[in-house]
């Protein structure tokens, strides 16, 4: 597929790829515009002899507040075509603590946000924690919509994670649907908080 147009566009270069048993294949693709020879990376999914593609490097966040700057080459998909991967990110108020982040896809194509650095995260027994880093992995993603990442907190603590993404990955979302997570090894159940950057900028927007 290298020379496989996309618009005004070719791609030129494959990394990072992951398939499932339905033959679909996921890639962190160079894509460069045939005519100028600029290029730009983005997350290609091929099923059949189709491409599909999800992403590309300077698209907005589903929340409108940054861009995607890069990909990580950390992603999975499962056997139902559902897609988790990592990013970095670019924005206003973005730096080292909150630059990356964990997103899915369905299979409508809608980007939604999992987790990001800089988010409090509800680590149970009432105890709560900012992420310093998280990361995913090829596998990571099962058929039931559920993802395992590890996470480094500010309080020290780390470990593994499961979320559990079933409902999140359905191409109407339920309303008010929120992301449920639990400890491998203990079952505990963590709700995602309220961002910290979020009341940050809140504030920075009061005070302008």
């Amino acid at each position: 597929l290298i020379g496989g147009r996309v618009g005004d566009s070719t791609y030129r270069q494959y990394s990072s790829l992951v398939t499932n048993t339905e033959g679909e294949v996921l890639a962190t693709a160079r894509i460069e515009d045939v005519v100028s020879g600029n290029g730009t990376f983005g997350l290609v999914k091929f099923t059949g002899g189709a491409d599909d593609l999800l992403v590309l490097a300077g698209d907005v966040t589903p929340d409108g507040s940054t861009s995607f700057m890069s990909f990580t080459g950390n992603q999975d998909i499962n056997n139902h075509g559902h897609v988790v991967f990592e990013a970095v990110l670019a924005g206003t108020d973005v730096d080292d603590s909150n630059d990356r982040g964990v997103f899915g896809v369905r299979t409508d194509g809608s980007v939604f946000e999992i987790l990001r650095e800089g988010d409090l995260f509800d680590l149970g027994g009432g105890q709560f924690s900012t992420i310093l880093s998280l990361n995913i992995v090829k596998g990571s993603l099962n058929d039931q919509g559920k993802l395992a990442f590890t996470a480094r907190f500010a309080n020290g603590d780390q470990g593994v994670f499961i979320a559990d993404l079933m409902d999140t990955f359905a191409p109407i979302p339920l309303p008010g649907a929120a992301f449920l997570f639990g400890s491998v090894l203990f079952g505990l159940r963590i709700k995602k908080q309220e961002k910290v950057r979020q009341k940050s900028a809140a504030a920075h927007d009061t005070s302008r």
